[in-house]
C-alpha cells in the first residue's frame, strides 16, 4: 500500500530504534521548521505595519503639499480675476473718456457757434467751458477717487468665482474660503519673494 501524500509510513513489523531515531529527528526538524516560520511571519507581520505606517506618512505628506498647492492656485486665480475686473472696468472708463472728449468738442463747437453769432461773449465761452470740465473732472475723480485703475474688493471678486464655480459644477471642496483666502493674500501675494539663484 502506497502511502498518502504529506504522511509518514512506517512499514509493518515494527518499529526499529533507528526508524524512531529519524522519526524524533524527523519531528525536531518540523518543529524548528514550524518556529522559524512563526518568526520569519511576525518579522513579515511587523515589516508590513512598518510599511504601511511609511506609507501613511508619506500620504499625509502629499496631501499638506496638495493643499499648499491649492491655496496657492486659488489665491493667485483671485488676483488674475482682481485684475481682469479692474482691467474691463477701465476699458469702460477708456470708453467714457472718448465720450467725453466728443461730447467736450461738440459743445465747445456749439459755444463757438454762439460767439459767432454774437450771442454769447467769447469770456462767457470760456467760463462756461471751464465750469463744463470742472464737472466732469468732479464726476471722473467720484468714479476712481485715488486716480488709477480702481480694484474691485476681494469680496466681490470671491463672490464672482464663487458664482462661476457654482455655474460649472467645479469642485470646490478643498478651496479656501474667504477668511483663508485674505490670509493667503496677506501672507503670500504682499510678501516679496526673492528667486534663489541657480546653482
Amino acid at each position: 500500500m502506497r502511502p498518502r501524500a504529506g504522511a509518514f509510513h512506517i512499514p509493518p513489523g515494527g518499529p526499529g530504534p533507528a526508524r524512531l531515531q529519524r522519526l524524533e529527528n524527523f519531528e525536531r526538524l518540523i518543529g524548528r521548521l514550524s518556529r522559524i516560520g512563526r518568526i520569519v511571519g511576525l518579522v513579515l507581520l511587523a515589516a508590513s505595519v512598518v510599511l504601511a505606517v511609511v506609507d501613511l506618512i508619506i500620504q499625509d505628506s502629499q496631501r499638506t503639499e496638495l493643499m499648499k498647492a491649492i491655496n496657492d492656485l486659488f489665491g493667485a486665480r483671485h488676483i488674475i480675476k482682481q485684475l481682469a475686473m479692474a482691467i474691463k472696468s477701465e476699458s469702460r472708463h477708456i470708453t467714457d473718456a472718448r465720450v467725453l472728449l466728443a461730447e467736450r468738442a461738440i459743445k465747445e463747437e456749439t459755444l463757438n457757434g454762439l460767439v459767432a453769432d454774437g450771442t454769447i461773449t467769447a469770456e462767457r465761452k470760456t467760463q462756461l467751458m471751464a465750469e463744463y470740465d470742472a464737472r466732469k473732472k468732479t464726476e471722473l475723480e467720484a468714479r476712481s477717487p485715488k486716480g488709477g485703475i480702481p480694484l474691485p474688493s476681494d469680496q466681490d471678486v470671491f463672490n464672482q468665482l464663487k458664482e462661476r464655480d457654482n455655474l460649472h459644477h467645479s469642485w470646490q471642496n478643498n478651496d479656501p474660503d474667504f477668511q483663508k483666502l485674505l490670509e493667503w493674500l496677506k501672507t503670500e501675494a504682499e510678501t516679496p519673494h526673492h528667486d534663489e539663484p541657480s546653482k
